[in-house]
């Protein structure tokens, strides 16, 4: 599996209907993990929507509707647990995902000195 694969997953608790699920994890790990960390899609539009990354359907990405890629909701899954691919996101969608997980998780690669997280001090 590829980085923008679209997988199906079937996950425990809330989310354990067989649903479709985006590959993140980078490709030069391929072989070195018995994980992937994915992403679940929706075809609900609510919730984060700045966290959430609308993909059309298409023949390339397999989908059937109009879904939502939730990037808050992000999952390290066992390989033997995703189906094979049925489709891949397009290069754009991706680059949108990846503005969405750099947001979520204060990935900005020209902060300097900029505290995005809470240090030693800090009340919640």
């Amino acid at each position: 599996m590829k980085r923008g694969d679209v997988v199906i997953v079937a996950l425990p608790g809330d989310y354990g209907k067989a649903r479709p699920a985006v590959v993140l994890q980078n490709d030069r790990l391929a072989g070195k993990l018995d994980s992937s960390v994915i992403a679940l899609l929706t075809t609900f539009d609510e919730g984060a929507r700045v966290l959430r990354v609308a993909v059309e359907p298409t023949k390339e990405n397999g989908l059937a509707k109009t879904s939502r890629v939730m990037v808050d909701k992000l999952y390290s899954l066992p390989r033997h647990r995703m189906r094979e691919a049925i489709g891949h996101l397009d290069t754009e969608t991706m680059l949108n995902v990846d503005r969405a997980l750099m947001m979520l998780l204060a990935l900005d690669p020209l902060r300097v000195n900029d505290r995005s997280s809470p240090s030693e001090g800090d009340t919640p």
